[in-house]
């Protein structure tokens, strides 16, 4: 058995990298899709309730950017041998991803203080701060549809890579590049 070039030890350790980070921010993902995180709406009716759960939603979605991060930086580093234009284009796209999901975590952080810090409203009307609410809520909301966008991209590029490389089984990647085809046309 032939020893593995540094090259070929550094493809594999960012594969593996890239797969530990994806599972981490897929679970952190299906946690705040699956779990109990309450909405904005449950949180303004009743904060005492719901706040400490909001809170571990956010949490969780911080760990899946950042993961996000490490993921198409070790993606990259893995499949820029196999076409580094298109692994730079696919990089590009995670990053556009988790900057937009990073300013929706200040949004929904802006909802939380405008529900549980009275004293940030305190010039508003209860009716024109209960506004202030759900129009957070609205945008942080609607606007992940534009987040799906570069995240569909730069997803279908790494799994086309995965596929032609090889490093992963070609149905696992075959099935990637479906998954993130659909994500991209909600």
């Amino acid at each position: 058995m032939s020893a593995l070039s540094p090259t070929e030890k550094s493809t594999r350790r960012m594969a593996r990298l890239a797969g530990l980070s994806y599972l981490i921010y897929s679970l952190a993902g299906a946690y705040i899709t699956f779990g109990p995180v309450p909405s904005i709406r449950a949180l303004a009716q009743d904060a005492a309730q719901f706040e400490y759960m909001f809170r571990t939603g956010m949490l969780a979605e911080m760990v899946m950017y950042t993961f996000v991060v490490i993921s198409a930086a070790a993606m990259y580093g893995a499949l820029k041998s196999v076409n580094k234009s298109a692994a730079l284009i696919a990089v590009f796209c995670r990053m556009i991803e988790a900057t937009m999901g990073a300013v929706f975590i200040i949004l929904k952080y802006a909802a939380l203080s405008a529900v549980i810090n009275t004293e940030v409203t305190t010039g508003f009307s209860p009716e024109v701060r209960d506004s202030l609410i759900m129009l957070l809520r609205d945008i942080a909301g609607s606007a992940i549809y534009f987040l799906l966008i570069p995240m569909a991209v730069g997803g279908v590029i790494y799994f086309v890579l995965f596929y032609q490389s090889r490093y992963i089984p070609r149905w696992l990647a075959a099935s990637g590049v479906l998954a993130y085809s659909v994500v991209g046309t909600v």
